[in-house]
């Protein structure tokens, strides 16, 4: 796997980092944490875009 992508092409991560609105900040802390530790992160705040 080699940026969160693998063999047959889908997306793959370690986690999934779900929170709500009042955490976002202690959400993105922890996501930050786990990709400097060398984890592949799924977060709401770095990885969707909103739909035009």
């Amino acid at each position: 796997m080699v940026d969160g992508v693998s063999g047959g092409g889908a997306r793959t991560w370690d986690f999934f980092v779900s929170y709500t609105g009042a955490d976002r900040r202690w959400a993105e802390w922890v996501a930050w944490q786990l990709e400097d530790a060398g984890y592949q992160v799924l977060i709401q705040a770095w990885d969707f875009a909103p739909r035009l």
